[in-house]
């Protein structure tokens, strides 16, 4: 294989290959059993085994199980909340899931940070055979009869396709899932091609065909997905491509080097567009529903205004590692059943599950990532360059994609998620101007003064600010910890499809000793009066229940699921005047309260059922 791995202490060559091709199949392997099934399943743990064992290699070889990055902190603090966010879950084995698809990532991302450039070729190939082979496997085996299909041309070649190639009855991944792995393949799949076609040695010209092929399946596939966000994004990626080419034809006019002008063109954009959609929000909504196809965007902005209330009841710790189908259904539609799978928004996901320290662990990684691609790409060597750029566009995917869609980060296919970020940063690391060979990575520079006085300068800022917000802070932290505490009593086996008997209320106590504590700071924090509100409504004191969630009303009259539980707890109250505007703005209160006559009834409650019955006549369909 020849010199794999770009940090290998001095050893015999057939020892050092051999070495780097077993880390490479102990990771592959874990991340295959953590990709296995939707589902927790026992086995799943020994991929845990399985990528210890490969860092337990690298470490016996270089003295260091990880090499070191321009990424470690934000990555350490990622998987950091991760793991507060399988503190907090109320879906443990669901949550462990996802952190083991998380550790995946991370396993593939340091593999790639020290490859060699033969070794990066390789994986790219790799890489794009596998995408080509789903591509495929999605294509043949979608139910394209049964399934919602945005474009009837789409429908028509997939029924073809289904015709043509028999059922195989496994796994039939989501579209939208397809195509955000498909779109990160289409950059390694191009640079590879273009860097295999100036070789001329027969294994190169393999290459070749596998990129150009695979390539071509690809994006076969990315089209019959019809995911307008891919698209979209790899629209996206295009023009960041022509604006790096343009900053490099306007910097000698701006006298300033090329990655400023890129990145200060790229800040003023996103500047205006921020600047926009706070002033017209709907213009999202316009803007998806504008696209060819049938449009599921009528809801995304209510759905980001709504999941933007979650965000603010645990902004610490999260409300749990894959948490958010629960949390939205129970919190803000106020129902028992699965809606949505994740927030159409991989920041606002990740935000709602890991919290503030997710977020800029996310957002951190891949800024830093992206950033330290364009500094360095100039100075990176021939070999690296097309991977590099192959990174850079990836994460500019990832991010523009994941303005529409978390399907990547919340799906099997997670551990594709810093791949991008491992191609960028296996080039620049060699840009930076680190040795390559048998004497490994040369050592980091020492620390500047400036930095340290920076350091200082930061810590002395943030004590400050602790001094002058650290009793809003710790109303945010009780309402946290009470949301955390309820949702885990509440949600434990979310999806039940039954409304909740109260059995377990008396659970409970916990999560309404830490409300209190943050009323006691502030009386009209929202988080804390609506998880004491329907702790009420579940102890059937609709009164009580009634003035905790009329306080939250009045913080926050927007929030679905608080107006929604104001109306009901009215309802219950015999006080149809007072809910009836409230009703107003719930559409799925008639056919709610139709259910709710029957199992007021079923609970041993006729007057409730009556009451139900009531509202439900008065109630226009």
């Amino acid at each position: 294989m020849g010199a794999g791995l770009t940090a290998r202490r001095h050893s015999p060559a057939w020892l050092g290959d051999g070495l780097y091709v077993l880390e490479w199949a102990l990771t592959l392997a874990a991340i295959g059993l953590w990709a296995s099934g939707k589902i927790y399943v026992p086995l799943m743990n020994a991929g845990s085994v399985l990528l210890v064992g490969a860092w337990t290699l690298r470490w016996a070889h270089t003295r260091r199980p990880f090499p070191v990055t321009p990424i470690d902190l934000p990555l350490v603090l990622f998987m950091l909340s991760a793991a507060v966010g399988l503190w907090a879950t109320p879906n443990w084995w669901e949550a462990l899931t996802r952190l083991y698809l998380y550790l995946g990532a991370v396993g593939l991302f340091y593999l790639l940070a020290e490859c060699s450039p033969r070794a990066l070729a390789r994986f790219s190939a790799g890489f794009v055979a596998f995408a080509a082979t789903l591509s495929l496997y999605f294509v043949t085996q979608n139910d394209w009869a049964n399934q919602p299909v945005k474009f009837a041309a789409v429908r028509a070649l997939g029924l073809a396709l289904n015709r043509l190639v028999p059922d195989l009855g496994q796994y039939k991944p989501h579209p939208n899932v397809v195509a955000s792995v498909l779109a990160l393949v289409l950059p390694v799949a191009l640079m590879l091609a273009l860097q295999s076609w100036r070789s001329r040695a027969m294994a190169d010209r393999l290459t070749t065909l596998i990129a150009v092929g695979g390539g071509l399946v690809v994006l076969f596939g990315v089209g019959m997905t019809a995911s307008r966000g891919a698209w979209l994004a790899l629209a996206g990626a295009a023009a960041l491509a022509l604006w790096w080419w343009l900053a490099s034809q306007a910097s000698p006019r701006f006298a300033a080097p090329q990655p400023a002008v890129f990145w200060g063109g790229i800040a003023l954009v996103a500047l205006a567009a921020s600047i926009v959609f706070i002033v017209r929000p709907q213009l999202i909504t316009t803007i998806f529903g504008a696209l060819p196809g049938f449009s599921s965007a009528v809801s995304r902005l209510e759905v980001y205004q709504q999941s933007w209330r979650l965000v603010q009841d645990a902004p610490f710790t999260g409300g749990g590692l894959a948490a958010f189908p629960a949390l939205y259904s129970t919190y803000i539609l106020v129902i028992p059943q699965s809606f949505i799978t994740h927030a159409h928004n991989a920041f606002l996901n990740v935000l709602v599950e890991q919290g503030w320290p997710g977020l800029g662990g996310f957002a951190g990684l891949m800024a830093l990532a992206a950033w330290r691609a364009t500094t360095q790409l100039r100075a990176a060597p021939d070999a690296y360059r097309p991977f590099v750029i192959a990174g850079a566009l990836g994460i500019g995917i990832m991010i523009l994609h994941g303005l529409s869609d978390a399907a990547l980060i919340v799906s099997r296919m997670a551990p594709a998620m810093l791949v991008p970020a491992g191609l960028c940063l296996a080039g620049a690391a060699q840009s930076a101007g680190a040795r390559v060979g048998a004497q490994g990575l040369a050592p980091l520079p020492a620390p500047q003064p400036w930095r340290r006085r920076l350091a200082l300068g930061a810590v002395a800022l943030a004590a400050l600010l602790l001094m002058v917000v650290w009793r809003p802070a710790l109303t945010a932290w009780h309402a946290n910890m009470a949301a955390v505490a309820e949702a885990r009593v509440e949600l434990y086996g979310f999806p039940t499809n039954e409304w909740n008997d109260g059995q377990y209320a008396d659970y409970l106590a916990p999560a309404e000793s830490e409300a209190r504590r943050a009323l006691a700071l502030d009386p009209g924090n929202r988080t804390a009066n609506q998880r004491l509100g329907l702790a009420a409504m579940l102890r059937r004191n609709f009164g009580e229940a009634a003035q905790y969630l009329q306080q939250a009303h009045t913080a926050d009259p927007d929030h679905h699921g608080v107006t929604k539980a104001l109306a009901y707890s009215y309802v219950w109250l015999g006080e149809y005047d007072k809910a009836a505007p409230l009703l107003a703005s719930i559409p799925e209160a008639r056919t709610e309260f139709g259910i709710y006559v029957w199992w007021w009834q079923a609970q041993g409650y006729p007057e409730l059922s009556e009451r139900a019955h009531a509202t439900y006549q008065r109630l226009e369909p």
